[in-house]
């Protein structure tokens, strides 16, 4: 069972829920995101991408995309704020 799983069990029980993000943050300095479509912009302060409903928008300072692969996100740099769009 993977990381998102186990939480998914432990808040919503047996309950069938497919959310349209999964996003971890792990303390302020990365951040791992599923479910990603694609990249709208980057820069070292600001990432911004498309997800299969909405968006997201990462702000910070030395932001970069440590890996984009088949859905899967991972922002390294500092982390100030995350805001779905």
């Amino acid at each position: 069972m993977s990381f998102f799983d186990d939480i998914k069990e432990c808040l919503f029980g047996g309950e069938s829920i497919s959310p349209p993000f999964r996003l971890c943050l792990i303390g302020s300095g990365a951040a791992y995101i599923e479910n990603v479509t694609g990249i709208k912009s980057f820069s070292p302060e600001e990432i911004s991408v498309y997800l299969k409903k909405g968006g997201l928008t990462i702000k910070g300072s030395g932001l970069y995309i440590k890996k984009f692969c088949e859905g899967d996100l991972a922002v390294a740099g500092e982390i100030i704020s995350v805001e779905r769009v």
